[in-house]
């Protein structure tokens, strides 16, 4: 390979030469025969003859011309976007990412900055040497110096990079002749292999190079990779810059936040303030005194910058606890949060901008311990907030839930009629659950007297009536009531009178009521009881009875045994229902139906298969014997125009006129029933 030592020795005249000056000599020599054309050095220091079209084309590139600019343009390129690649740092006390800003030769490259990375290069305009860096750096003292060692070839292979790479784009046409494309796709692999060396250069010159800040030299990096290099020399630099990043004693997340709002958070200064809120408070102070609008966006901009240098998801923390410790509110559009619309309005960057932040009204000390008095009293259990927006937080959370329970009340008035006294003091409660902060500390005195005396007056004894055993015995009379409603017309009224006056009740739960209701229902109970256990009895002989009846007749023996049980059986039926029947009514009616519609079905029935009609025989004259028809006596109609027997003349008369119907129905041929 024709590189320069190759080509030295070669040339080499004697032994006895000093070979570093020989190597300088030969370097000087193709040196100059490159830049006359007749030679071209590739990207590996390796040399080649130029053929005459070669040559042309080498000529042609090295008078290309370029913007001034354009090296400079190109090795920043190389070193911020190839090299580095990202523009942000994170710390490494936070692991939070701080991005910095970009210098060449002191020349900014994009936006401002609060903290710059500046690469000096030995042609830079700004006369910088190793003799005055130290001196240069203490006037930059956001800057971290990257101060690279000379190379003599870097600008020269930049600019011939940006010249091969214009006269390709401007001379690239499918006319050309097949030599001169492919001298252009040599050149343009040429041009990236240049590019790779001149990338691998630089970061070697960065491992190489000194780096600056303040005014020293940062001695304590032993890294040569450029990337670990850089970010640990700025992380040095954003300690420098921000000088109150120290005061973030917690590394804060989104976890931290949600707790916050939540008041969940054991971690974060549970009592005084922290400076860190008392910086931000500050800030909104100052804002306020100044007639200046406070937003969540304008306090992270704030706090990003220096001296403080916060990350966003700290501010938010901290906004947070100055929420929490009802230091602040937050609005939009006039209206003020509530916790959950506050973590929404934290947790999204597009709601930043419109969500205003306010001073909040203090909380005397005084006004705290009365809510918290009236807590105590209207729920019998203590509130164990600390701060006042959590106070609210609680008494709120506390009413909701008074609310739900008294609801679930309400909605059985249809069942407990009592239960509309509850319908005044739930409203009362809603309107004050409805409210949010500071309206439970500013209007106490508004509606705590009205809320301890619904309390008093219906409320407490409403919630212990229904949470008791007295709910048990009141539903036991109206169940009790409307299941045997049947029954009362055949027992005495007395006790009756008290349970109605029980279900009626607007206020069930006051006195000894209950105790008196239980009382009178045990009696009804036994009363009935016994009614329905005489009623049960009387019904079960009267249809024994009627069985008897039937079995003195002189037919029932002449049926078989099987006919004679499908006789008894419906009567047996009737009586096994009115062991099971409870309404007393029922009982009556079912014996009755025995004893009257179902002794005269089965009277004939018996009749008709004791008595059943001979089949006609043939020739015979005699007349087919009629079909037995029984008529009950209490169906038999008597003309009497009496309504009542008064005199002995009557009874003759009246059985005179029974007389005659029942002569009438036996020469019928018809029997009765008896």
């Amino acid at each position: 390979h024709a590189s320069l030592g190759n080509i030295a020795i070669l040339l080499l005249p004697k032994f006895d030469v000093d070979l570093a000056v020989f190597h300088k000599q030969v370097q000087e020599a193709l040196n100059l025969l490159e830049s006359q054309t007749y030679i071209q050095r590739s990207a590996g220091d390796l040399y080649e003859y130029l053929t005459n079209q070669e040559k042309d084309v080498e000529n042609e590139i090295k008078s290309t011309d370029i913007d001034p600019t354009a090296p400079g343009e190109l090795l920043s390129g190389y070193l911020f976007d190839e090299i580095l690649r990202d523009s942000k740092v994170k710390l490494d006390t936070n692991n939070q990412p701080y991005e910095f800003g970009k210098k060449l030769d002191d020349n900014v490259i994009g936006r401002d900055k609060d903290f710059y990375v500046n690469f000096i290069t030995p042609l830079n305009a700004n006369s910088v040497s190793t003799a005055n860096i130290n001196m240069w750096s203490a006037g930059r003292p956001n800057d971290l110096i990257i101060y690279l060692p000379e190379d003599k070839r870097l600008f020269d292979e930049l600019r011939l990079i940006k010249k091969t790479e214009k006269y390709i784009q401007t001379s690239n046409s499918p006319s050309l002749d097949a030599t001169k494309q492919r001298i252009l796709s040599e050149r343009a692999q040429q041009n990236q292999d240049r590019k790779r060396t001149v990338l691998n250069q630089l970061k070697e010159s960065i491992g190489d190079a000194k780096m600056y800040l303040n005014g020293s030299e940062l001695t304590d990096i032993g890294s040569r990779e450029p990337k670990t290099k850089i970010t640990q020399g700025v992380q040095q630099l954003i300690k420098t810059i921000y000088t109150n990043l120290k005061m973030l004693t917690v590394d804060f997340t989104e976890v931290h936040l949600q707790k916050i709002v939540q008041s969940q958070d054991d971690v974060l200064f549970k009592h005084t303030l922290h400076e860190i809120e008392v910086e931000v408070l500050n800030r909104i102070q100052r804002n306020k005194a100044n007639h200046e609008r406070t937003t969540i966006k304008s306090l992270i901009d704030n706090f990003y910058a220096r001296p403080y240098g916060w990350y966003q998801t700290a501010v938010l923390c901290i906004i947070a606890k100055l929420y929490k410790r009802n230091k602040v509110s937050l609005k939009q559009d006039g209206n003020n949060l509530d916790d959950r619309a506050v973590l929404d309005a934290l947790q999204k960057n597009n709601q930043y901008a419109n969500t205003i932040i306010e001073l909040e009204e203090e909380i005397q000390n005084t006004q705290i311990q009365k809510l918290k008095n009236f807590y105590q009293e209207y729920f019998n259990e203590p509130n164990l907030g600390n701060e006042p927006k959590e106070i609210s937080r609680l008494f709120k959370q506390r009413l909701e839930k008074e609310v739900k329970d008294i609801s679930e009340m309400y909605i059985l008035r249809s069942r407990f009629k009592f239960l509309e006294a509850l319908g005044e003091p739930l409203n009362r409660l809603k309107l004050v659950a409805e409210k949010e902060h500071p309206y439970f500390f500013n209007a106490l005195d508004q509606y705590q007297d009205d809320l301890l005396d619904d309390k008093e007056n219906v409320l407490e004894a409403v919630k212990k009536f229904m949470n008791g055993a007295q709910r048990s015995i009141f539903e036991n009379v109206l169940l009790y009531l409307e299941s045997n409603n049947a029954n009362f017309d055949y027992i005495g009224n007395e006790s009756l009178e008290k349970l109605s006056i029980v279900a009626e009740s607007p206020a069930p739960y006051k006195g000894t009521l209950m105790q008196e209701a239980k009382a009178a229902l045990e009696i009804i109970q036994k009363e009935v009881a016994a009614q329905q256990k005489l009623e049960r009895e009387t019904a079960a002989e009267a249809i024994h009875q009627s069985m008897d009846k039937l079995k003195s007749f002189a037919d029932f023996t002449k049926l078989d045994a099987q006919q004679q049980s499908e006789i008894m059986a419906p009567f047996e039926r009737v009586i096994k229902e009115v062991e099971q029947e409870r309404f007393i009514g029922n009982i009556r009616t079912k014996a009755n139906n025995a004893t009257t519609d179902l002794y005269q079905k089965q009277l004939e029935l018996m009749m008709r298969w004791a008595n059943p009609p001979k089949p006609d025989e043939p020739g015979s004259s005699e007349p087919a014997k009629p079909k037995i028809v029984f008529v009950r006596k209490d169906s038999v109609k008597i003309n009497f125009s009496k309504p009542a027997l008064e005199t002995r003349q009557d009874v003759e008369d009246y059985l005179a006129a029974l007389k005659e119907q029942y002569v009438r129905i036996i020469d019928e041929d018809k029997r009765i029933s008896l």
